[in-house]
């Protein structure tokens, strides 16, 4: 891309994304909210959304 070109992306958040070890060293997604953020910075807070795993 070129400097100051836009272009739409996307990516998929499922399970396998979420998981991580417990202490129990079994690999596990626990449910929730997550929230997330696309940015330039750590202080844009304009693109960001909610969802919840169950």
């Amino acid at each position: 891309m070129k400097a100051g070109e836009t272009r739409p992306v996307s990516f998929t958040i499922n399970e396998e994304t979420l998981a991580f070890y417990g202490i129990d060293l079994t690999k596990k997604a626990e449910p929730g909210d997550f929230h997330v953020w696309v940015s330039q910075h750590s202080a844009d807070e304009a693109n960001q959304a909610t969802f919840t795993y169950n």
